[in-house]
Formats: structure tokens, C-alpha cells, sequence
């Protein structure tokens, strides 16, 4: 019976699993245009249910034919379970994503989530062996997350590493960052005027991409080793600069478009 269990738990859930690695690394960091973001987790929630759909279905039919039983058909219930489940962890876990650490986060949830439906329906089990996985499989879930949003700095340096753009922002005064979006080569920065300061109800939008040019700052065009950054739009906010940032500081901000601010 043991071995039931651990035949089903590492069948079922090698397929899931594969379906979320699929989903994730295909649908995860693509630099979608839209206004608040990329929907990085209603894509990767539906794309991975229709892969894992495609395995597990047909698994589950397949055995079914070949031992005449129809006792492992709780396995289909992970499907949906993992349709909603998914997605709203994502969402749940931050801005930013690593494609393959945060599907190979998701698979483990997948493999444990067809555990404890082969430890749920053993026959004989007592209510607390039906339980005790059920609330296991729970506490997973808020701890995924917290890896998830544990993570949101060190994704967003490691999207700016890969991408040569310097952890920089614009400084204004009477002006904080509001919101960033990141493209393929460009960091784009909102600035919004501090609430009750001189700049209160202002905003210009600031473009910053990898630069080893060494031509003098303007008004509109701002230096730092490294980069350099462009003001695209929005209030003239007088003397500005770029400075070095945290990657916590910038990914705990809203994302924007990058529409009509990255370059062709």
C-alpha cells in the first residue's frame, strides 16, 4: 500500500509538475504592454491547466483501462484545485517573477498537492489521515508565497543585471519614485511629487537604459556611470540625477507600461 501511494504521488505529480514547468518558464518574465503589468499569473494559470489537463487526463484514463479501477480518479480533482491555486499565488507573491524558481516553486506544490490525494484516499484511512495531508498541503501554500515575495528584490536586480542596467533611480526635489515598468533595455521610472511638498500632484516619467557614454548631463538627460537617463514626460521637475537604489525599493512599487518609452 505504501507503495501506492508513493507510485501515484510521484506519477501523478511528475506530470503536473512537468505541465507547470512547461507553463512557467514559457509564460513567466515575457514583457507584456499593458497598463498595470504583465498577467503573468491568469496566463501561467491557464496555459499550465491546459498542459497538466493534457498529461493527467490522459494518464489517469490510461490506468484506469489497464487495472479495470476507477479508485485514483481524486488525482483529476488537482486540475482545478491547482487552476485556481496557482494563479492567485503568483499574484499573491509580488511583481516580479524568475521563470524557472518560481515554476519550480509551484511544481513542489504540485507534487505534494497529488501526495496528499494518495495519502487522502488509501483505503482505511482515519479521518485524521485525510486531515492532517489536507492541512499540510494548506500550510504550503501561504509558505510558497512568502518565498515568492522574499524574492522580489533579488528577481528585479538579477532582471537589471541581465538586461546591463545599473540599480538607479531619479532624484528630485519634492519628488519620490511612484511606480516603475521594465522592457528589454530600458528601467522606466514614475516620479510623483511628495503630498503637501512644492512638486505635490506633479509627475514626469524618467527612461533609463545602459550607457557607456561619457557626453555631458543636460536638463533632460541625466548621467551615472553606466547609464544614462531621459526625462519622457510630465512636469519639468528642474535639477535632476540618477543615484544608486535598492532592488527592494524599486520592486515594491507598481508596475507601468514601458508603451512608447522603449526603444525600436
Amino acid at each position: 500500500m505504501r507503495w501506492s501511494v508513493v507510485a501515484q504521488s510521484a506519477g501523478y505529480g511528475a506530470l503536473s509538475a512537468t505541465g507547470v514547468l512547461i507553463a512557467g518558464t514559457h509564460v513567466l518574465g515575457v514583457g507584456w504592454m499593458t497598463a498595470t503589468g504583465p498577467p503573468d499569473s491568469a496566463v501561467f494559470g491557464l496555459v499550465a491547466g491546459v498542459v497538466i489537463a493534457g498529461l493527467v487526463l490522459p494518464a489517469w484514463a490510461i490506468r484506469a483501462a489497464v487495472t479495470r479501477r476507477l479508485a485514483e480518479w481524486p488525482h483529476t480533482l488537482v486540475l482545478p484545485v491547482l487552476l485556481v491555486m496557482v494563479p492567485a499565488g503568483i499574484a499573491a507573491g509580488g511583481r516580479w517573477q524568475d521563470p524557472w524558481e518560481t515554476s519550480l516553486c509551484w511544481a513542489v506544490v504540485a507534487l505534494v498537492a497529488h501526495l496528499s490525494v494518495a495519502l487522502m484516499i488509501r483505503p482505511g484511512v482515519s479521518v485524521t489521515g485525510r486531515v492532517v495531508p489536507a492541512v499540510a498541503l494548506g500550510l504550503l501554500l501561504p509558505a510558497t508565497v512568502g518565498v515568492e515575495q522574499a524574492a522580489q528584490g533579488r528577481w528585479l536586480a538579477s532582471s537589471l543585471e541581465e538586461k546591463h542596467i545599473p540599480l538607479v533611480a531619479p532624484v528630485a526635489a519634492g519628488y519620490t519614485p511612484s511606480a516603475i515598468g521594465l522592457g528589454d533595455y530600458t528601467l522606466v521610472v514614475r516620479m510623483t511629487g511628495v503630498p503637501g511638498g512644492t512638486a505635490a500632484g506633479r509627475t514626469f516619467t524618467v527612461a533609463i537604459h545602459a550607457s557607456r557614454s561619457t557626453a555631458s548631463c543636460t536638463s533632460t538627460r541625466l548621467c551615472h556611470p553606466g547609464a544614462s537617463g531621459r526625462i519622457e514626460q510630465g512636469a519639468d521637475p528642474g535639477d535632476t540625477a540618477l543615484r544608486p537604489i535598492g532592488a527592494w525599493d524599486l520592486a515594491r512599487l507598481p508596475r507601468i507600461s514601458i508603451h512608447g518609452v522603449e526603444p525600436d
